[in-house]
């Protein structure tokens, strides 16, 4: 039997690709960079609207609004770029991504609440970090406000949940909030 279809409708997802198991999917830190180059292109390219990303040893996770039928090409272009600049420069080693991505559709503002604590938290949850803004490889930092946000991200709907406000997203994730 077949796999059944992903969703493709207009609307956000949590997203994310993981290594073969046993392998990272980031070698190192020009790969984390690379990775935000591939992730910068495939928004242009889909005109994605990314609200969060959390960059994990082994795997990744995004909160992306997207337009109908968007999320498949965009996941096909970033983990393909990405797999080949990897290939490329670590001498041609192989598979590079996992199997296939997963997709889950955000219903509405309280599960979109639940996925970005979700992935805020990823690192914590893994042993990397005692607080999720201690993690460089994720979007968290700038949307609570304690630096300069990525230019690839957009976290007015996260903030827009919380009444916009970063402190009230940031007592969210640690537990205290809404």
């Amino acid at each position: 039997m077949g796999r059944p279809p992903r969703p493709t409708a207009a609307g956000i997802y949590h997203v994310g690709t993981k290594a073969p198991t046993g392998l990272p999917f980031f070698y190192d830190p020009e790969d984390y960079y690379v990775f935000m180059s591939e992730l910068t292109r495939a928004i242009f390219w889909e005109r994605l609207t990314c609200l969060a990303f959390c960059l994990m040893t082994t795997h990744y996770h995004l909160l992306v609004d997207a337009p109908k039928g968007a999320v498949p090409r965009a996941m096909k272009r970033l983990n393909w770029h990405y797999a080949r600049s990897v290939n490329e420069r670590l001498g041609g080693r192989g598979h590079v991504v996992g199997g296939r991505y997963f997709s889950v559709p955000v219903s509405d503002t309280s599960q979109l609440l639940v996925e970005f604590k979700y992935v805020a938290l990823n690192p914590v949850e893994a042993g990397l970090c005692n607080r999720p803004e201690d993690w460089r490889w994720s979007s968290y930092r700038g949307t609570i406000g304690l630096e300069r946000e990525f230019g690839f991200i957009d976290s007015r709907l996260l903030l827009a949940a919380v009444d916009g406000r970063p402190e009230a997203l940031r007592a969210y994730v640690d537990g205290d909030g809404v």
